[in-house]
């Protein structure tokens, strides 16, 4: 994660690509991960937005959600809640960390779906559809851009 200074934000425009839904979680995707178990949290995902001088919340561009519960999550929702049960939040963390069956597997679905995300955003540009100026992200379009259906086409949800 790089953070930069107000200046930057000034003279630049920047985007991030942010592991998590607009007006989630902020921090490293470590960070926001941890946050969502800590919330028992039902969907997440991640957005693109214009990099500012307060942490992860510029104006966004555009997002993709999924959930994090059914399927596969389930079981690992109920492992992970017995173990928090047992010791807490930081016993986990401190014991199993990113190995956290849980915490991998939401880390490996995200992961997946932010190259997607990001090459479909970055195309808004390119075509003309999205363009920054003086601090704003300028659109033909309503923002931010819900990405979630071109981003599933793209990681085979």
């Amino acid at each position: 994660m790089l953070i930069v200074s107000p200046a930057m934000c000034a003279r630049h425009a920047m985007l991030n690509l942010h592991p998590a839904l607009p007006g989630g979680p902020t921090g490293s995707w470590q960070q926001v991960i941890w946050e969502l178990l800590r919330r028992d949290a039902s969907e997440t995902g991640a957005m693109i937005h214009l990099v500012t001088p307060e942490l992860d919340r510029g104006p966004v561009v555009s997002f993709d959600r999924f959930p994090i519960r059914g399927g596969a999550f389930d079981p690992l929702w109920e492992a992970f809640d017995g173990k928090l049960a047992a010791g807490g939040l930081a016993a986990i963390i401190e014991e199993e960390g990113e190995a956290e069956p849980l915490f991998a597997l939401i880390r490996s679905t995200g992961e997946a779906r932010e190259i997607p995300l990001l090459y479909r955003t970055v195309a808004q540009f390119v075509r003309g559809r999205l363009r920054a100026a003086h601090g704003h992200v300028l659109s033909t379009t309503p923002l931010p851009m819900d990405l979630t259906a071109e981003v599933e086409l793209e990681d085979g949800s």
